[in-house]
C-alpha cells in the first residue's frame, strides 16, 4: 500500500521521540536505579515511561489500524501519537537514549 506523503511525516513525527522524552527516560531510569534492590530490565524503564507519560503497552496479538481521513483528498488521517503502538517507538528509543547518555557519563 502506497502511503501519502502526510501521513508518513505524521507518523515519523509520532515514533521520533524529542529531547523533552529523553529527559523523562533519564529521570525514570535514574529514579529506577535509585529504587531497585535488584538490577532493573530495560522493559521495567519502558513501562515507567509509558506510564509518565500517561500511556500503556498495546494489547498482545493487536496491530496498529490507519484511520480513513475526513479530509478531502486524503486517505488516511494523521496517526495519533499516543496510540499505545505508536508509543511504544518513541518509548523504546528515548530508553535507549537515556541509557547511552548515562553510560557515557559514568
Amino acid at each position: 500500500m502506497e502511503f501519502e506523503a502526510p501521513f508518513i511525516e505524521a507518523l515519523q513525527q509520532a515514533v521520533t521521540p524529542s529531547e523533552a522524552d529523553v529527559a523523562i527516560a533519564r529521570g525514570v531510569v535514574l529514579d529506577a536505579v535509585t529504587h531497585a534492590d535488584e538490577p532493573a530490565l530495560v522493559t521495567d524503564f519502558e513501562d515507567a515511561w509509558l506510564k509518565a507519560q500517561g500511556g500503556r503497552r498495546p494489547a498482545e496479538r493487536t496491530q496498529y489500524q490507519a484511520v480513513a481521513s475526513t479530509q478531502n483528498g486524503r486517505r488516511l488521517a494523521d496517526p495519533d501519537p499516543t496510540d499505545p503502538h505508536l508509543m511504544e517507538f518513541p518509548c523504546r528509543q528515548a530508553v535507549r537514549r537515556a541509557l547511552a547518555q548515562l553510560v557515557a557519563e559514568g
